[in-house]
């Protein structure tokens, strides 16, 4: 993105009214300077969900969700408290 466009796009954005152009500019500089790249590894959709659920925390929840416990042992009553909040969850995942 150019400049120029940067500074289109941001027009009207301190409620309705324009940010000084020079401060703007300043902060063009600024990103272009510091811009975050993506390496090869991390730039994949799903790379990048995992990434962002461990960040938010829900990578835990999901495993929990997706939990399946291994058919020989017998279910405890924790096992059965996952089962039922699996089930819960997949009902409701199923209605969206």
């Amino acid at each position: 993105m150019s400049k120029s466009d940067f500074l289109r796009n941001n027009r009207g954005i301190d409620n309705g009214k324009d940010l000084p152009e020079d401060y703007l500019g300043s902060l063009y500089d600024q990103i272009v300077k510091n811009e975050i790249k993506m390496n090869a590894e991390t730039s994949t959709p799903q790379k990048q969900a995992n990434s962002i659920n461990k960040l938010l925390g829900l990578d835990n929840i999901l495993n929990l969700v997706n939990w399946t416990q291994p058919e020989e042992k017998a279910l405890g009553a924790n096992d059965v408290l996952l089962r039922h909040i699996q089930e819960k969850f997949k009902a409701k995942t199923n209605k969206s």
